[in-house]
């Protein structure tokens, strides 16, 4: 069942411009479903998705494999607000996880500080999760420290 049409007051503002940050998941590594075998990940499906939507519509994926949270929340971040999207997409952190002797805590308190220099700026941000490693074999010995972060 569809619910009642929403007056134009009620519905949220269109997104115009997105930018996508993150590691290889961001950029889209592993799914190689694009034209000819390219590599199209969830942002650049959001963005398509999105770009339906808006004529004028703007959109940057900045992610890049092997990133790490010093990166994501770095050279990536300071691109972003620079050029002020109505969405960003952040997934970090696991690449950092991986690492010997990280701390959970450090990370989190790194992430949670990113996020909300995107929110002070006005930004809309989604959050995404890594995904459950335990099926790969070399990444299920890390599969509790990345539940963990």
């Amino acid at each position: 069942m569809n619910p009642p049409a929403a007056d134009a007051t009620d519905r949220p503002e269109l997104i115009r411009s997105y930018v996508a940050i993150g590691d290889s998941i961001t950029e889209g590594m592993e799914d190689d479903s694009g034209p000819g075998g390219t590599y199209r990940g969830f942002a650049d499906r959001l963005a398509e998705h999105l770009g339906t939507l808006s004529p004028d519509f703007r959109y940057a994926n900045l992610g890049v494999r092997g990133r790490r949270m010093q990166h994501i929340f770095g050279e990536q971040l300071d691109r972003a607000l620079e050029w002020k999207p109505d969405l960003v997409t952040v997934l970090a952190g696991g690449n950092d996880v991986l690492r010997p002797g990280h701390d959970p805590d450090e990370l989190a308190e790194h992430f949670e500080w990113g996020v909300r220099r995107l929110r002070d700026a006005g930004i809309r941000v989604v959050i995404l999760a890594g995904h459950d490693t335990g099926w790969i074999p070399v990444l299920r010995l890390y599969r509790g420290r990345i539940a963990v972060f």
